[in-house]
């Protein structure tokens, strides 16, 4: 890990980060393009993500976590959880459910303010579609958000939809890990 000028440790910049994850998704792009059966399962974990942004709404609890924490990122909508380093959340298999969803390298935008660490946090929020945000952002529930969602008796619903994401999405990694293999297959057939 290095060490910012800024203090924080291995951490990139909003701008590089994002540059660097438009390269991973074109390599991906190139190597890989999606089957049919793959851009299906993405647009299901698509739609679903967005379901699961719009139960949770606009909580509460994530507009004021990190206000005045110290950390200069409390200017931002969303909590402390929205300063993860973005390239440990668009993994492979996330990056690759954006490609078959239908995103591409060039559609990969964000406003990359520095203090907001994440390139696709803005002041109004993520600045990412909710079908496209990485599923560790739509299904992560903290503490405070689990109390407010309880409050609300919307946690019950919420989490089963949560549950259902993750099962797709390793329906989906497991989908693209036999891809090379289901190739092989058909060419000795």
């Amino acid at each position: 890990m290095s060490e910012r000028d800024d203090g924080r440790v291995g951490t990139v910049s909003p701008a590089d980060a994002l540059e660097q994850l438009r390269r991973r998704l074109l390599e991906l792009s190139e190597s890989a393009p999606p089957a049919h059966s793959e851009s299906a399962l993405a647009r299901e974990i698509r739609a679903l993500r967005g379901s699961i942004v719009g139960l949770i709404g606009r909580p509460e609890s994530c507009r004021s976590c990190a206000i005045d924490d110290g950390s200069g990122t409390g200017l931002f909508s969303g909590g402390r959880c929205c300063r993860q380093r973005i390239d440990e959340l668009l993994t492979d298999a996330e990056l690759a459910i954006l490609l078959a969803a239908g995103r591409d390298a060039t559609t990969l935008n964000g406003p990359c303010i520095e203090e907001a660490m994440c390139p696709f946090r803005s002041s109004t929020g993520c600045s990412l579609g909710p079908g496209d945000r990485p599923s560790p952002c739509v299904a992560f529930i903290c503490d405070l958000l689990e109390a407010e969602l309880r409050d609300r008796g919307d946690l019950d619903e919420i989490r089963s939809a949560c549950l259902q994401l993750e099962e797709l999405v390793v329906r989906f990694t497991a989908l693209r890990a036999m891809k090379p293999f289901v190739e092989e297959l058909k060419q000795l057939l």
